[in-house]
């Protein structure tokens, strides 16, 4: 059963998600003009861009300095920027849309001393300023010599509560009394103060609830930046980079019915879908415009960056090349939503139908459709939707494998979809229902979300439930925003019926669910489709506190665990295993115990951990009892204890403690694979030989091959195969050990033995036998061989050893002047690394001066000598082989 909703304070668990550094991308704004804009009334502005420029380079970040003429040319864009900086400048009154425009959608703005004029004239600090900076009422400038740490935060973390700051001037600083009498005053952070007064806030971070993304002001001019403030400026934009689930897009190049802000151009009417957009960015999307462009509009290369694009009843047709580049993207495994309106606008329905016309969708141009509309099908965009409101909206036609999900009636559809490829559309018969009057009516707000959810999900493979209920959204939940933080595209949903129907519609390589409030015990067998999962392959990581409820189910052993006892509220979680990936990487949690912060009313359960798992943390440290069980397989981690209690900051790591154990966890399991080819033998010499590995992971970084422990190969890794050649090696023994890195800092390995034999003798020559008469000079015998891995040689003569040494397995030559009259046997012996060998004779005859035989005699007496000295040196050789 649920458990009852405690009455909390959300504020007080207000926390900064993301604990993962990354390369941000950063665009400074580039202003040399001073004087003041005319929205400002007072400033010293100095825009000393360099010194931050350098210092964010050097911390890895990719930094873009943009003048004026770049933000009218619609360059600042969230797909392209992650953080926009002023330093201690103020945007031209030509530009001030396009920066807010900017932070709206969902990009983090990181103010510098007088920017602070912009922050309270754009509202983003505080949305009761917006259209005046309020100079004397929400800021001023504040003589301050010393300015002090009033608060742990990300921008912080670097410094201790109390730590000084010790740069004099006039600074801009907000009046922290009246930000608190304003609407966002629970999402406001005091992170620095004046020494005087810690009323006069001169570093304040904002984590907006419901509209744009993350600002930061801090105090500093950068004129010069010191040294203690560079940290500020570098850990600043790190927090405020957006952790995305997914890019919008909206079309402003085809004459859009309606905009989304006031300065919207071109459009019939302006400023219509600001809450859906400002909905869409408190739930971690980012929304950008397309701006009419000379160089394209909807291209393939506009279009990159996005997941989504939505497209407005336009005034304007697309052109064949357009409706090609948005159907590849589509395929390619995005999202198309397009709004279509009533038969009395046929034209632009026309248009609209032109773009679609590679799907299944079309506006029908004759019949209209009513403004309520309750019937709907089976699909994973209704959940927690009974009823939308429209204004007269236009039916929607479908055919071939689109079909119908609201409408009047079966026979009247007013929205549909199709699965297209790998890509999905949504045709919605009309542009009202998201607009900002509509918007708020039935369970319009609420479907304008699952929408862009599931349109924009159609790549992720991680399947999220999570019931939580602190945080402002099932968006903005630790668990969500452990899964943006890792880079993990995923499909969320929050009922356990809607999660049935999704988890048996995908394919999913993860599933996380996380159970705090709404239990499954009342349908059991969600258990069993879960348990069916996992034996089939799949990952799963899992916090419950139902285990009681539910003692039999068939998912518990698989899981390696079965029920023990209630675990009592508010218990500490003690950690048994430290150095377990899932309390060290990617978030080293340093402290020994997870204490709660959050309050609810079951906490979990203790059990008792079976031979196939290992108990990692729990209550009370005996053997065999754990509230976290990690499979020893490593694919799945249970949870017996609610993960989402853990609201504070106890490892002091300026991140809740649940973010960073469930991103711990999640890695874990997402972990990179390596898998295990057979180990290799050949014949040296050979070639075409080589280790082929087929790693995978989710978010590759890096890989490293060693050679019997020494570092072969190096690099990044892409998550493509990583093929070695062993060609070459010398005949031996040699153990290849691979090691690839994900992002987020796990590591996995394997290793091959490569065995290389050496069978094959040398090659040798054979010099013909020959004779001299005694006294002549010059006389040797040159034998030619071939090895690649020669390693030593013997010469005899009449079985006595006349030479010995290494070989390089080049000529060997022996001398054969001064011998005396007779028959001489010369062999050589080359012996090879692997003690193969081959070996070679040459009999000499030595004939008196004046003297000669009858030719029988002579050939008969050489045949006999040459036997002999041959079996002389064979039994040599056998006599040292053994030996």
């Amino acid at each position: 059963m649920g458990q009852e909703k405690p009455s909390i304070n959300t504020s007080v668990f207000m926390e900064p998600a993301s604990a993962t550094p990354r390369t941000v991308r950063v665009a400074i704004y580039n202003e040399t003009d001073v004087s003041l804009p005319s929205y400002a009334t007072v400033g010293m502005l100095s825009g000393n861009v360099s010194s931050v420029q350098t210092v964010l380079q050097a911390a890895g970040h990719q930094v873009t300095l943009l003048d004026m003429e770049d933000i009218l040319n619609h360059r600042l864009k969230t797909a392209y920027y992650d953080v926009f900086i002023l330093v201690d400048n103020l945007p031209r009154d030509a530009i001030v849309d396009q920066v807010q425009e900017f932070w709206l959608g969902g990009g983090g703005v990181l103010s510098l001393d007088s920017a602070i004029s912009y922050l309270c004239y754009a509202g983003m600090i505080p949305p009761e300023s917006e259209g005046s900076e309020n100079y004397h009422v929400y800021w001023d400038y504040v003589a301050s010599s010393q300015q002090v740490v009033y608060a742990r935060h990300p921008v912080t973390k670097s410094y201790k509560v109390d730590d000084i700051f010790a740069d004099s001037f006039d600074w801009g600083a907000f009046n922290w009394t009246a930000l608190m009498a304003t609407s966002i005053s629970g999402e406001l952070v005091r992170l620095i103060t004046t020494a005087a007064s810690s009323t006069w806030a001169n570093g304040v971070a904002h984590d907006p609830a419901a509209r744009g993304g993350r600002v930061v002001h801090l105090f500093t001019d950068a004129q010069p930046l010191l040294e203690v403030e560079k940290a500020l400026i570098v850990d600043a934009v790190d927090w405020l980079c957006p952790r995305v689930k997914g890019r919008v897009l909206f079309d402003l190049t085809h004459e859009a019915w309606y905009g989304v802000d006031d300065w919207d151009a071109p459009v019939h009417f302006a400023g219509r879908y600001s809450i859906w957009r400002n909905d869409l960015v408190a739930d971690r999307y980012t929304f950008d415009k397309l701006y009419p462009s000379a160089s394209g509009n909807l291209t393939a290369e506009n279009l990159a960056p996005y997941d989504l694009l939505v497209v407005v009843l336009p005034g304007i047709n697309f052109t064949a090349a357009e409706v090609t580049a948005v159907h590849q993207w589509v395929n390619a495994g995005n999202g198309l939503l397009a709004l279509g309106d009533n038969p009395s606008l046929t034209q632009e329905n026309g248009r609209l139908n032109y773009l679609l016309s590679f799907s299944g969708l079309w506006m029908n141009r004759t019949l209209s459709g009513s403004d309520s509309a309750s019937y709907h099908t089976v699909h994973p965009t209704i959940e927690s939707c009974s009823v939308l409101s429209f204004n007269g909206p236009g039916l929607v036609n479908y055919s071939g494998d689109a079909y119908p999900i609201w409408g009047n009636a079966a026979n009247s559809i007013i929205v549909a979809g199709q699965e297209l490829d790998n890509g999905r559309i949504i045709l919605a018969g009309d542009i009202n229902f998201l607009a900002n009057t509509w918007i708020i009516g039935a369970n319009n707000e609420v479907y304008g979300i699952n929408l862009v959810n599931w349109l924009t999900s159609s790549r992720a493979r991680t399947l999220l439930y999570t019931d939580e209920y602190y945080s402002y959204s099932p968006y903005r939940t630790p668990v969500a925003d452990a899964l943006n933080d890792l880079g993990l595209r995923f499909y969320l949903t929050g009922s356990s019926s809607y999660f049935n129907l999704s988890l048996n519609m995908g394919d999913w390589d993860l599933i996380v669910v996380d159970i705090a409030t709404s239990g499954w015990s009342g349908t059991p067998e969600y258990y069993v489709e879960v348990a069916d999962y996992v034996s089939g392959g799949g990952r799963l990581v899992m916090c419950d506190y139902e285990v009681d409820s539910v003692p039999g189910s068939p998912l518990w052993p698989l899981l390696g665990f079965s029920f023990l006892q209630d675990m009592p509220d508010e218990a500490v979680l003690s950690i048994w295993s430290h150095d377990h990936p899932i309390f060290t990487t990617p978030n080293d949690y340093s402290a020994p115990e997870f204490v709660p912060g959050g309050l609810y009313m079951d906490d979990g359960d203790l059990l008792t951990v079976h031979p196939n798992a290992t108990p990692v943390a729990g209550y009370i440290h005996i053997p065999d009892q754990a509230a976290i069980v990690v499979r020893n397989d490593g694919r799945t981690i249970y949870n017996g204890y609610i993960l989402d209690q853990f609201q504070r900051d106890f490892d002091d790591s300026t991140y809740m403690d649940s973010i960073e154990i469930w991103e711990n966890e999640i890695a874990f399991v997402m972990g990179p694979q390596v898998d295990s080819p057979a180990d290799i033998a050949f014949e040296a010499g050979t070639v075409g030989h080589s280790i082929n590995w087929h790693p995978t992971s989710y978010a590759p970084a890096s890989f490293a091959i060693e050679r019997n422990g020494v570092p072969v190969a190096f690099g990044p890794w892409d998550g493509s195969s990583i093929t070695r050649s062993v060609d070459m090696l010398a005949p031996g023994h040699y153990t290849y050990r691979l090691t690839v890195e994900d992002k987020a800092g796990l590591m996995m390995s394997d290793t091959v033995v490569v065995t290389v034999a050496d069978t094959t003798a040398p090659a040798l020559d054979s010099p013909s036998d020959f004779s001299y008469v005694a006294g002549a000079t010059g006389q040797s015998i040159t034998w030619n061989g071939t090895e690649l891995y020669p390693a030593t040689f013997e010469i005899l003569g009449n079985g006595t050893v006349v030479d010995s040494g290494t070989w390089d397995g080049s000529a060997i030559t022996v001398s054969v002047d001064g011998l005396a009259v007779g028959s001489w046997t010369y062999t050589l012996v080359v012996v090879d690394q692997s003690g193969n060998f081959a070996m070679d004779s040459v009999v000499v005859t030595v004939t008196p001066s004046g003297f000669s035989l009858p030719g029988g005699i002579l050939t008969l007496l050489l045949i006999t000598a040459a036997a002999v000295g041959w079996l002389l040196a064979l039994v040599l050789v056998v006599k040292r082989a053994k030996s």
